[in-house]
C-alpha cells in the first residue's frame, strides 16, 4: 500500500500556460479520495493512474478540440485520444494510440500532461497546425537552434509541453542521436548540457524519433537535417 500510495504522490500535473505555471503537486484531497482506488489491486494497471487524471482534468481542455494527446512522462509515452470526451478515463482509449519519447534529464521524471496538439517550426514562432501555442504540447522539428532556446521560446507563448521531432535520422533513443545518453540505460538526454541553460526552462520537454511521430499527425513529417549541436 504505501509503495502504490507513493506512486500516485510521485505523480504531478502539467497546468496552465508556460510561463505561468509549471507543475503543480496532485492536493492530498485528491490523494485521500483516490487512495483505496488504487489500492483495489496489488499491481494495479499499467494505466489506471493515468486514466483517473486524464478523467478529473478533463475540465481543463477543449472537448471540442481536435488531436488532443495525452503525454504520460512516467512512462515517457503519448498516447492520441480519439473520441476522447466521450470514453474520459477509459483505458481502451488512453490505449489507442501509444507513442514513445524521451524525457530531457533536466524534465522532472513524473508528470502528466492533458493537452491539444500545436504543430510549430523549427524556430518556435510560426504554428503550422493548431492554431495558437498557449496550453498545448507543442510539437517542433529538431532544426538550427538548441532545444533550451525551442523550450524557452515555447513558454514563453504559454506552452504547456515541448517535444522535440527528430528529422528522420534517428533510429534509436541513444548516443547516436543526442550524444551524451542512452533511454535504454534510463538517462535523459542533455544531461551534459549547461545547467544554467536549462535553468531558464520551466515546461517539461521531450523528444521524439519521427517514424513514432507520423503515427500521430502527417503534419509531424519534417524533413531530414543533418546539422548537429554540440549542445542540445
Amino acid at each position: 500500500d504505501a509503495q502504490q500510495q507513493k506512486q500516485v504522490n510521485d505523480i504531478h500535473i502539467v497546468h496552465g500556460w508556460g510561463h505561468e505555471h509549471y507543475v503543480g503537486e496532485l492536493t492530498a484531497a485528491y490523494l485521500r479520495e483516490h487512495a483505496a482506488e488504487h489500492r483495489e489491486k496489488e499491481s494495479p494497471s499499467e494505466h489506471s493512474v493515468a486514466a483517473r487524471l486524464m478523467a478529473d482534468h478533463a475540465l481543463t481542455a477543449d472537448c471540442n478540440a481536435a488531436d488532443m494527446i495525452f503525454l504520460d512522462g512516467d512512462k515517457q509515452l503519448i498516447y492520441s485520444l480519439d473520441n476522447h470526451c466521450k470514453h474520459i478515463g477509459s483505458e481502451d482509449t488512453i490505449q489507442s494510440a501509444k507513442l514513445e519519447v524521451w524525457r530531457a534529464h533536466w524534465t522532472p521524471r513524473h508528470l502528466a500532461v492533458f493537452a491539444s496538439l500545436a504543430v510549430v517550426d523549427s524556430y518556435v514562432e510560426n504554428v503550422a497546425h493548431g492554431g495558437h501555442m498557449t496550453g498545448k504540447i507543442v510539437f517542433s522539428p529538431r532544426g538550427d537552434i538548441p532545444f533550451t532556446e525551442k523550450a524557452v521560446r515555447a513558454q514563453r507563448s504559454g506552452a504547456a509541453a515541448l517535444v522535440v521531432v527528430d528529422g528522420g535520422g534517428c533510429a534509436k533513443y541513444d548516443q547516436r542521436c543526442l550524444p551524451g545518453a542512452s533511454k535504454a540505460h534510463d538517462e535523459g538526454f542533455g544531461a551534459l548540457d549547461v545547467k544554467a541553460h536549462w535553468d531558464r526552462v520551466h515546461i517539461p520537454v521531450y523528444f521524439i524519433l519521427q517514424s513514432e511521430a507520423r503515427k500521430l499527425s502527417s503534419d509531424l513529417e519534417f524533413p531530414i537535417s543533418s546539422h548537429v549541436h554540440h549542445e542540445l
